[in-house]
């Protein structure tokens, strides 16, 4: 079920993002500000919340292993190098561009859901098969060559997509009305991917 929802999900991802061959390098440096401000002070915290409210073993397992490699790599400070590489770092302006559907998010993740932090979490790993070789196309674009950040991403999410595929269908048996819940958290993260891409 998770993993039907999740494929509609990439796929909707794809219609946020314009065709990388007539992206011009301002506009790269503007999408890659975007996501630099949306994701570096964020994602570490949010990953942390699901570990907090996960209720079963699984969903405990995947949050931490996850938890683990964004503190012990840094993966906030390898965003911010990718982000200054490609003369892309984020600004006022940027932060307030993303500051509605990234307060929405974290008032969403607030509410200590576990099923629901872990499907954010699963949602956005999933989906970064699909944005993460558009950042680094955007760094290209903007004559960057650090591609330290897309790299490591590409690789480590397809396992850490898989982990939380499985955390989400464990912690949903835990909890009433899953589905529904799946559903809206799914729903507020493209709210939150959209903001950042288009």
């Amino acid at each position: 079920m998770i993993e039907e929802k999740l494929f509609d999900a990439k796929e909707l991802v794809r219609t946020y993002l314009k065709p990388i061959e007539v992206v011009s390098a301002d506009d790269a440096k503007e999408i890659i500000a975007r996501y630099a401000a949306a994701v570096e002070g964020n994602f570490t915290s949010w990953m942390g919340a699901a570990l907090i409210y996960a209720r079963t073993p699984q969903g405990e397992f995947a949050a931490k292993e996850n938890l683990v490699v964004e503190i012990k790599d840094d993966h906030p400070g390898m965003l911010r190098e990718f982000a200054r590489q490609a003369q892309a770092e984020p600004s006022l302006v940027h932060y307030k561009k993303v500051n509605q559907s990234v307060s929405s998010m974290r008032r969403f993740i607030g509410m200590g859901n576990g099923l629901e932090a872990l499907t954010v979490m699963a949602t956005l790993e999933n989906t970064s098969a699909v944005f993460v070789p558009y950042l680094a196309a955007l760094a290209i674009k903007r004559d960057s060559m650090d591609l330290q950040y897309t790299d490591v991403h590409g690789v480590a999410d397809i396992n850490h997509a898989k982990q939380f595929i499985w955390a989400v269908e464990y912690e949903g048996r835990e909890q009433d009305n899953a589905v529904r819940k799946i559903d809206f958290a799914i729903s507020k993260t493209m709210e939150y991917l959209k903001a950042i891409f288009t």
